[in-house]
C-alpha cells in the first residue's frame, strides 16, 4: 500500500512540475527611455512654458505604426500614460532644462525575442511638426537596454560611445 501511495505521489509531482515552455521572456532591468532636450536656434528651451512658441505639453502626441496605421499611444496604467513625460529643470537631478522623456517601445512590444525589433516612435509636437525616434535594443541576460538612438534617421546616441551611467540624453534644435 505504501508503494502504491509513493508511486502516485511521484507521478503527481512529475505531472505538476511539467509545463509548456513559454515564448516570452521577462527582464529584471528594462531600460528603454530616451531623454530629449529641445532648444531653438537661440538655445532657448522649447519645452519651457515661459518661452514664446514653446511646445505645449497638451499638444504633444506620441504615435506608433500598428497594422500600417499611425495610432496615438495611450496606456492608462503607466505613469507616462501618453508615452512621454516632461520633467522640469533639476527634477531628475542632472537636467538644467526641461526634458522630454520618451518611453521608446511601442504597444505591440512583448518581452521576448528582439531580433530585428527596432521600434519607431512618431513624436507630433503640434499640428504641423512631427519627428521620428528609433531605437535598437540589446539583451544581456535579464537586462534589456537601448544601445542606439536615431532621431529623424540620424544616429544621436550610441551605448558604445558613452559611459555606463550616461543618462541617454540627446539635444535637438528645432
Amino acid at each position: 500500500m505504501n508503494r502504491l501511495k509513493m508511486f502516485f505521489i511521484v507521478i503527481l509531482l512529475a505531472v505538476i512540475s511539467c509545463s509548456e515552455e513559454e515564448d516570452t521572456k521577462s527582464y529584471s532591468v528594462i531600460s528603454t527611455t530616451v531623454k530629449i532636450a529641445i532648444v531653438n536656434d537661440q538655445g532657448e528651451d522649447m519645452l519651457d512654458p515661459q518661452i514664446q512658441n514653446h511646445f505645449d505639453e497638451n499638444d504633444i502626441k506620441v504615435l506608433h505604426k500598428i497594422n500600417g496605421e499611425l495610432e496615438v499611444f495611450s496606456e492608462g496604467l503607466l505613469d507616462a500614460s501618453r508615452g512621454f513625460k516632461i520633467y522640469k529643470p533639476y527634477e531628475l537631478g542632472f537636467n538644467e532644462q526641461y526634458l522630454f522623456c520618451l518611453l521608446a517601445t511601442d504597444p505591440s512590444y512583448k518581452t521576448g525575442y528582439l531580433d530585428d525589433y527596432m521600434p519607431i516612435a512618431y513624436i507630433q509636437w503640434n499640428e504641423t511638426d512631427m519627428d521620428t525616434l528609433q531605437c535598437q535594443y540589446q539583451e544581456t541576460g535579464a537586462i534589456l537596454r537601448t544601445v542606439t538612438v536615431w532621431f529623424n534617421g540620424i544616429e544621436k546616441w550610441n551605448y558604445e560611445n558613452t559611459y555606463n551611467n550616461d543618462p541617454r540624453l540627446i539635444e535637438i534644435v528645432k
